[in-house]
């Protein structure tokens, strides 16, 4: 049992997948709204509690949800035994980011520029400012607007990601005889941090439930694909 344990232990990170940026479901854009109205309905029937919800930006995202793995049989975020007991053995929790985005270009950018762009005053970095105050000139920065995806009729894809972070206890130190009468260090900086007396660390990516999402998304829309894209 204890090798069993600490095999199970063994496999408690995550792969990070730098390479990805998630499965990936295109829709045409006459389904966005719909796409968009679905997978809010999706995440809240995972039991995520819904943090930001903008249809202008195509971008929906929750609050980390914790689990206890077999400790809490009732959570769907497992698609494993081995995640169970990963999640068992620490305490995890996840957070998901649905973003919407056109699946064509956007038009050139449009609009005022800065002033010393259309006067052609736009000077190098590091250049020396004309008040002689020495300190490095900084260019304006540009900002592009995204479209709005509720006027949008093109295609739009929809992009899933899911975060794991761990969640920390610093200077708790339980207590083998009895967990009530484990001690807590109080760290100082860290509290005045705002990191105690617990914090959470992103530990990498679920894929696994990432694609499970995405295909949700699929068969609930019904979108002629077989199946959800890794982009």
């Amino acid at each position: 049992m204890l090798v069993w344990l600490a095999g199970a232990w063994s496999l408690g990170g995550c792969a990070g997948g730098a390479g990805s940026t998630g499965p990936s479901v295109t829709l045409p854009g006459d389904r966005y709204a719909e796409a968009f109205r679905e997978t809010r309905n999706l995440l809240l029937g995972q039991g995520f509690v819904l943090e930001r919800v903008d249809a202008r930006e195509g971008v929906i995202t929750t609050r980390a949800k914790g689990t206890a793995g077999l400790a809490t049989p009732w959570d769907r975020e497992q698609a494993s035994l081995r995640h169970e007991m990963r999640d068992t053995l620490n305490r995890h929790q996840r957070a998901v980011r649905v973003e919407f985005t056109a699946a064509e270009p956007p038009p050139p950018e449009s609009g005022p520029r800065s002033p010393a762009s259309v006067e052609g005053l736009e000077e190098p970095a590091g250049a020396s400012r004309d008040d002689g105050s020495g300190e490095a000139f900084e260019p304006p920065v540009r900002t592009t607007m995204r479209r709005d995806l509720r006027s949008y009729q093109g295609p739009v894809v929809a992009t899933f990601r899911v975060t794991i972070e761990r969640v920390q206890r610093p200077g708790f130190r339980p207590e083998p005889a009895s967990i009530r009468l484990s001690p807590m260090h109080i760290d100082p900086d860290l509290r005045d941090r705002g990191m105690w007396p617990q914090h959470a660390v992103p530990i990498g990516r679920d894929h696994e439930l990432e694609r499970r999402l995405a295909r949700r998304l699929h068969q609930r829309l019904g979108v002629p694909a077989p199946e959800a894209s890794e982009r």
